[in-house]
């Protein structure tokens, strides 16, 4: 995509409208994304993204909203495609919104909701491993900002048991 120094050098982060981000490709506009964030049994379910940008990293099952696409479908059809698993949405965890939450520079603007699963998960597309984790023993090298959101609901739901 060339040179980014310059954009990355601009203290406001700021794109001239009309002009294309450096970072995506795209332009000033602020895509947003859906997430799953899929408990079950304290377990919270990942995927090992197969494609870059953090090639290699366990994320949300998460993707971009389609036109003519509600946030809710956006987010099960996500979770389908990643994970091959379907799913209810249960409750809205929150709207991630801060322009420097993605390290590349993206500015995404990022909406959690909770799902309960309603099948089991395995390999979909753009993924490499798909797996359950611990609320209290999450891997290491976790994409974007997701550990946050997984932590955000473990401190909503701490004194749930039923997490």
């Amino acid at each position: 995509m060339g040179d980014n120094s310059e954009w990355l050098n601009n203290p406001q982060g700021k794109i001239a409208k009309g002009a294309l981000c450096p970072a995506c490709g795209r332009y000033n506009s602020r895509d947003v994304v859906g997430h799953a964030l899929v408990i079950r049994d304290r377990k919270v379910l990942m995927i090992k993204r197969g494609i870059e940008p953090m090639k290699g990293w366990w994320a949300l099952p998460a993707g971009y909203l389609d036109w003519d696409e509600s946030l809710e479908e956006n987010t099960l059809r996500e979770l389908k495609e990643e994970a091959g698993m379907e799913g209810e949405i249960v409750e809205l965890l929150g709207i991630y919104s801060d322009p420097h939450r993605d390290e590349n520079g993206q500015q995404n603007v990022g909406v959690v909701y909770v799902v309960k699963p309603k099948s089991e998960a395995r390999v979909g597309e753009e993924v490499t491993e798909v797996s359950w984790f611990g609320l209290d023993a999450l891997p290491d090298k976790i994409a974007f900002d997701h550990r946050k959101m997984i932590l955000d609901y473990v401190e909503k739901n701490q004194n749930d048991k039923k997490m």
